[in-house]
Formats: C-alpha cells, structure tokens, sequence
C-alpha cells in the first residue's frame, strides 16, 4: 500500500518524485484493476446517493442522457440479469459472474442501430461515463471490473429496455474482502493477463502517426499544480471549457502523466490496440483546430486512435470495441487532464475523420476515434 492506494500497476517512472503533493488522480489510476470475486453485500443508501450523482455529472459532462446508463443495486434484481448475461455462448467467458457477489451493476444501454455503423459514436459517450465511475468507486475503496462478454440481448429484456435497445457493456461493482495480493483465482488472472501493460514507447507518438515520443532517462522538471485533486473535482473542473483561460502547452513530464493514463486504462482482453498522439507543433494544431471548427487556442491535443481490423475470429463481433476502449482511456486522459489544471474537450462527432487520417498520417489499419484538446 503507497498513500492508502494499492498499487497494481507498473509505471514507466515514478512520478511522485517530481510532485510536491501527491498525484492521487494517478493513485487511483494505478489502484484500478479487474476485479472477478466480491463480498457479499450492498453499498449504503448513503454512499448510493453520491454514486447518482456523480453519474449525473458524469453524463452530463460527457454529453449522455439518463436512459443510456442503468444503474442497478437491488440484491433481488442482479442474480436474475446475471442470468440473462450468461445466457448463450458470449455469456459463457464469464462463468463466476452469478456467483461474484456484486453490491451492484452500472450498465451501458444503446440503441441497436449502430451495432455495425462505419463509424458507431453512440458507444463513446456512455463508455467515457462508465469509465469516470470506475475510477470514482476505485477512489472510494470499492472493487469493479468491465464485463463486454454478455448476452446484451437478453439483459435488455431483463432491464424491461424498449424492443430496439441492447447491453454492449457494463461493470459491476462491491467490497473485494480479499487480499490484492493473496493466491487465488482471481489474483493469478490479474497477475498474469490484465496488470501487463504495453511500454508507452510502443503506443505514444509525437505530432504524427511512427514519431518517436522520447522519454529521457533523467527528468528535471517539477509539476507546479495541485495534483491533489479527487475524481469528482476533476469532473467539475472539466465543466468549465468556456472559462476565460489562457492556453497552455503541457511539459514533457505532464505528456507523459497523461500518456500513462491512457497506457494504464483498461482496454477487451488486455488487448491495448491504441495509439496516442501527442501533438504540439504549431502548424498541425492550426491545422486540426480548424477542422474542429475550435475557436480557442488550444495548447496540446491528443489524438486516440484505434486498430479496427479484427482477426477472422473476430470478425461479425456485435460490439465495435475500438469505440469503447479509446473512450475508456479518453476518460482516464481527461480526468488526468483536470488534475494537472488543464481544461479539456473531447471531439468523436465533430471529427471529420478522413482528413485528421491524414493530417496524422495513419496506416489504414488505424482510426482516429476521438482528439483531446488541451488548454
């Protein structure tokens, strides 16, 4: 245990050394992990209201309305979706599920069209919300874990959704009660396919898509903000993209904070198909700037790209994962973002996606699902 957090991940560097306060946005980052096996239980009535309302602010930050997300608590009401999500052979990857002792569930609800759109925004947005909720139980003491294996279909009828509606995704949530370290099941999975993150070397770029981002052995520089801040005043703080603030680019150690937030997000089966952008140079920023229609300065962007060519196993998938992993860690790289006193916005629709391609000299194999504006 590091600052009460535990600590599941490996960093490419410790940054706690160049931070007078310390980072918690990257505690509880680092604290995250996939949990399979929970204590019986339920959150208290208490603790259920800040969760509503922070999925309130959530969705409205992220531009989500109340229907695309099912929050569900009732002990009574979970072993019966459960059911449903084991259903057929997708729910059969997630055999402890019925039997994990979840306090609750948060669920993704999306209309079916998108299913197989070119281009399936409608994940986007309530993955983000998701995601901001995962860090905030994390914050919080509590267990989670995304679940995409399911019978969205089945659970639908469960949740009484309307005919054309479906679950691609969802966590559930609850007290671990175990060791995050002991031996069991649970751990020997964590420990062997979900901690094993990718070298950031491998995943960031900088300016276009091949561009080395180096990452000096020694680093001198110190973070001047308060890096104390909780996920909620993040989230809060995120809301203020209108504000009057003069742009900023970010040093070579906050590019690096927010690429390893991304690096550390969770992603379908540890895949960590992504890439990440860091774009500084003047020219392209004027560039993208414009075809965002951005009438601010912006200091930095992001850009998150995905790999949407699947192996012929995977091919006919209902779920576009490559629109729901980017967002996850487009959640985790804004929250970062909020931490380090920068102001974000996330673009997904507003991009004209073939000309950013371009711009950013992707292999065609390559997406731009989502640019971060920083400033």
């Amino acid at each position: 245990m590091e600052r009460g957090y535990f600590k599941s991940k490996q960093l490419t560097r410790d940054y706690h050394t160049f931070c007078p306060n310390p980072l918690r946005m990257l505690d509880v980052m680092v604290a995250r992990r996939s949990w399979r096996k929970y204590r019986e239980g339920k959150i208290s009535a208490a603790l259920e209201t800040q969760l509503k309302n922070f999925i309130k602010t959530s969705s409205n930050l992220r531009g989500c309305t109340e229907k695309e997300l099912l929050l569900v608590t009732g002990k009574k009401q979970l072993p019966g979706i459960f059911e449903a999500a084991y259903k057929g052979f997708s729910g059969k990857i997630n055999p402890w599920l019925r039997k994990s002792g979840t306090a609750g569930l948060l669920a993704m609800a999306i209309h079916k069209r998108p299913r197989h759109e070119e281009r399936p925004t409608a994940y986007a947005f309530p993955s983000m919300v998701v995601q901001d909720t995962v860090l905030w139980l994390t914050e919080k003491g509590m267990g989670t874990v995304w679940l995409a294996g399911l019978n969205g279909d089945e659970m639908a009828k469960v949740l009484g959704l309307p005919f054309d509606q479906w679950v691609p995704a969802m966590i559930v949530f609850g007290e671990t009660g175990r060791s995050p370290s002991g031996i069991n099941l649970d751990n020997m999975i964590y420990k062997s396919i979900s901690r094993k993150r990718k070298p950031l070397q491998e995943i960031v770029y900088r300016d276009r898509y091949g561009q080395a981002f180096d990452i000096p052995e020694i680093m001198s520089q110190r973070l001047q903000v308060n890096s104390s801040v909780s996920v909620t005043e993040s989230l809060e703080y995120l809301s203020g993209w209108k504000k009057k603030k003069k742009a900023r680019s970010p040093s070579q150690l906050e590019w690096e904070i927010l690429a390893e937030s991304a690096r550390i997000s969770p992603s379908a089966a540890n895949k960590q198909q992504w890439k990440f952008i860091l774009i500084q140079e003047k020219a392209l920023l004027r560039d993208l700037r414009g075809l965002l229609k951005e009438r601010r300065t912006l200091g930095g962007i992001i850009a998150c790209i995905g790999m949407t060519s699947l192996p012929l196993l995977e091919r006919g998938l209902e779920r576009p994962f490559w629109m729901i992993d980017l967002p996850i860690a487009i959640s985790s790289i804004t929250l970062m973002a909020g931490a380090l006193d920068f102001l974000a916005r996330v673009y997904v629709d507003e991009i004209p996606e073939q000309q950013v391609n371009s711009l950013l000299q992707l292999e065609s194999d390559w997406r731009t699902v989502g640019l971060v504006g920083l400033r």
